[in-house]
């Protein structure tokens, strides 16, 4: 139950992203379960989850943790991993489609093409994280425990 929990509330935050961003910079406290938090508020939330809640709280936080940037490893964005397996679905798709009209294989994508969006992408999630940092030394999260 909690698995799924977790799981589902990963793809649900993954999709509030976009929302989210401009309410690091809204200058009210921000201490619903929807707000983004970085590497300072996850340890901030673990020390609260072992003070207050105790071991299990602790474990139940760090699997879900793991479960999160598992998932957002797996969207479809070159540097991650779904990003690496998007292209090889891609090129098994266009070689079967050579094959079925009788054409020579392509071959693998051009991975220099995809190198400037790979750095827009890595430069967007840089700024992000570092947002996300300042905000949660300036504004921690209340302890939700």
């Amino acid at each position: 139950k909690d698995f799924w929990v977790a799981t589902t509330g990963t793809f649900t935050a993954i999709g509030k992203i976009p929302a989210s961003i401009p309410k690091l910079f809204h200058p009210k406290r921000q201490d619903s379960g929807d707000r983004l938090i970085s590497v300072v508020g996850a340890a901030r939330l673990g020390g609260n989850a072992v003070t207050s809640g105790g071991i299990s709280s602790f474990l139940l936080l760090v699997a879900s943790l793991n479960i999160s940037i598992g998932i957002f490893n797996l969207l479809p964005l070159l540097p991650l991993d779904g990003g690496h397996i998007a292209v090889i679905l891609f090129e098994r798709a266009r070689s079967a489609v050579s094959r079925r009209f009788h054409r020579p294989d392509p071959g693998r994508v051009d991975m220099l093409k995809l190198f400037p969006m790979t750095v827009a992408f890595l430069g967007f999630f840089g700024m992000l994280s570092l947002l996300m940092i300042v905000k949660d030394i300036v504004n921690p999260i209340a302890n939700p425990f």
